[in-house]
This record gives structure tokens, sequence and C-alpha cells, in this order.
């Protein structure tokens, strides 16, 4: 992706560096939660030179989304094409308010620390179950005679 974007970062007049920054910056704010492995030398020389390692790039993007982000990894590190490592990075997010839950939720099932405070929950009663309508019904036994 990075290598097919040369055009547009010269035409915003950025360095190929500060292209490929801003891409990995844009990646990260599409979702809370990414995998990423990046290629090694000879496709990313321009970022390891910056950076020396891909943590430090991943780092420096990061900082550049506006998101504050945990790292977890390298997960995996492999010699494939180069050395690649694989990164989880998830964006540190404060749960909804409870007003907006309940905007989207009608009925909310009571938290942990308010499930002693909660009215029981009634179950249904079980259901009998019923005999198929294609199955046919056994034939009666004969009845014995009486002595």
């Amino acid at each position: 992706m990075d290598q097919v974007s040369l055009e547009q970062y010269s035409a915003k007049g950025l360095t190929r560096v500060e292209g490929s920054l801003q891409l990995m910056a844009k990646l990260l704010q599409l979702a809370p939660r990414h995998f990423v492995e990046l290629p090694d030398d000879p496709w990313l020389s321009h970022v390891y030179e910056r950076f020396g390692t891909a943590q430090h790039f991943l780092r420096a993007a990061a900082e550049q989304s506006g998101k504050k982000w945990r790292f977890t990894g390298p997960l995996v590190i492999s010699e494939w094409y180069g050395r690649r490592e694989l990164w989880l990075m998830e964006a540190n997010q404060e749960a909804l308010p409870m007003l907006s839950l309940e905007a989207i939720f009608p009925k909310l099932l009571p938290l942990p620390s308010q499930a002693s405070q909660a009215a029981p929950v009634q179950q249904a009663a079980p259901v009998a179950p019923q005999a198929s309508p294609a199955a046919p019904a056994a034939p009666a036994a004969p009845a014995a005679p009486s002595p």
C-alpha cells in the first residue's frame, strides 16, 4: 500500500517517510484493534532508516493517530522475506456511559455489583416435549385374557 501511495505523498508535499507515517496513523484510526506485521528491507527501508525498528515506527504512527494505544508483542518474529514482527495494537477506550447504553438497549442486565440489589429473574416453566406428528403411533398390544 505504501509503494502505490508515493504519488499521493508527493502531491501533498510529504516525504516518503512522512507519507508512510501518516498512512499508518490513518489506518490505525479505522478500528480499535489491529494485528500489524510490517515487511522488512527492501520494502520499508526508508521507515527502518528513520525509525530503526517496526515498534518505533508503530509508536510514532500511534501518537500521530491521536489515540492512546496498548502494544502487545512482538507476538511472533519470523524470517520470511526478511525479518517480520507481529504486533497487537489496541486503543485505550473508555466504556460507554450507562445513559448511552440505555438509549441503545431498552433492557439491560444488572452489573455484577448491582446483581444483589436487582429483582430476581423469573424463569419460564419448562415445556414438555411433544411427539413428532411425522412419527406413527405404535399399535397397542392385545389385552391378556383374564383368568
